[in-house]
């Protein structure tokens, strides 16, 4: 991303989130503010289900995948946390937060969950902009950490914040990031979190595993055209993955033990199996939750 501008792959996940909701059924992850933190021409395609419907049947279903992977991921973190707020947790911690609209949605039970987005300044500013035309929101209870992971570590940047008690568990989500940070950056943002983070914190992420691991030749040509894509937003993926073990060995030498890990046949299955029209995910894509030992 460049300096001084917000996401723009963020804005492009809002999108698809707001199309979701206009074409498929059943409704996997409901964000009515999705089409407010979008782009002009994303929202109208989203307001327009034909039109929508019609564009989303790319011969390679990219955007099929693209968009399942967008609103699986979504659910899938928001399901894990909704676990933990219910065992007692009340802090959810949003790494790499973009244009997600947790603050104004407030699913039931987590009215007062204090919230911690952490992102480029940039992004956020643009969130808050077009989220707080679009909904009554707490700002009370959200707490903006501006961050470059790239550069900073998540600790110092949290450290920072007096709203965020280390001493007690948080829950972390971190989606739609890791494939555009290096490996090390990778790590060394989640050793920053187990270096803060008290026993008993989760994470629910999104990875991608190593390009050359992907059995199909479909899965391949999807991810040059997603690659394609990112580049042309400025914002390009990076072919940072590992095999899904291979990813899991390396967060449990950091403290993170496995809990559930979700290839793309998994996330199919749960999600999508009565999906109309049916919704795929990203081929070499995992979702995992962690608990931190």
């Amino acid at each position: 991303m460049q300096a001084h501008q917000y996401s723009r792959t963020a804005e492009a996940a809002a999108g698809l989130r707001a199309i979701h909701r206009r074409i498929d059924r059943p409704v996997i992850f409901d964000d009515p503010y999705a089409e407010a933190l979008t782009s002009a021409s994303l929202r109208l395609l989203a307001r327009r289900p034909g039109l929508a419907t019609w564009l989303m049947r790319d011969p390679l279903g990219l955007v099929n995948a693209a968009r399942g992977h967008v609103v699986g991921r979504a659910r899938f973190a928001e399901d894990k946390l909704a676990q933990a707020v219910a065992a007692g947790c009340g802090q959810y911690v949003i790494v790499g937060a973009g244009l997600d609209s947790f603050a104004a949605r407030r699913p039931p039970g987590t009215e007062d969950v204090q919230v911690f987005e952490l992102d480029h300044p940039a992004t956020q500013a643009a969130k808050r902009q077009r989220l707080g035309l679009a909904a009554q929101v707490d700002w009370q209870r959200v707490s903006f950490v501006p961050i470059d992971f790239e550069s900073q570590a998540l600790a110092e940047a949290l450290e920072a914040c007096p709203e965020f008690d280390a001493q007690q568990p948080a829950f972390f989500s971190w989606l739609g990031t890791t494939p555009y940070l290096s490996r090390e950056a990778i790590f060394a943002t989640l050793a920053s979190i187990a270096q803060l983070a008290a026993p008993g914190s989760e994470i629910a992420l999104d990875f991608s595993v190593a390009h050359k691991s992907l059995a199909r030749r479909r899965g391949a040509v999807m991810g040059l055209f997603l690659l394609a894509y990112t580049r042309w937003l400025s914002e390009p993926l990076i072919d940072n993955g590992l095999p899904r073990d291979a990813f899991v060995g390396e967060c449990a030498k950091l403290g993170f033990l496995p809990q559930e890990v979700l290839d793309v046949a998994a996330v199919c299955a749960r999600y999508f199996a009565a999906s109309q029209p049916p919704l795929k995910s990203l081929p070499g894509t995992c979702f995992a939750h962690f608990v931190l030992e």
